[in-house]
């Protein structure tokens, strides 16, 4: 299995699955929560005929 952030993100996962790793103002998501979203997201961009390895761009808010 390569070794890249995907594959570090899955064994954290598994090995801390309730840790928090993101915190926004109040809330925070688990390792757990982000690998199972960062997988809906890969899955949508399959679903779309987005290529395992293609490069994509992503736009995300400026939170304070």
């Amino acid at each position: 299995m390569p070794f890249n952030l995907a594959t570090m993100l899955r064994e954290s996962a598994t090995t801390f699955p309730d840790k928090p790793l993101v915190h926004v103002g109040e809330q925070s998501l688990a390792f757990a929560q982000v690998d199972e979203a960062s997988g809906r997201f890969a899955a949508t961009l399959l679903a779309r005929g987005y290529a395992p390895g293609e490069a994509v761009a992503v736009q995300l808010p400026s939170l304070p």
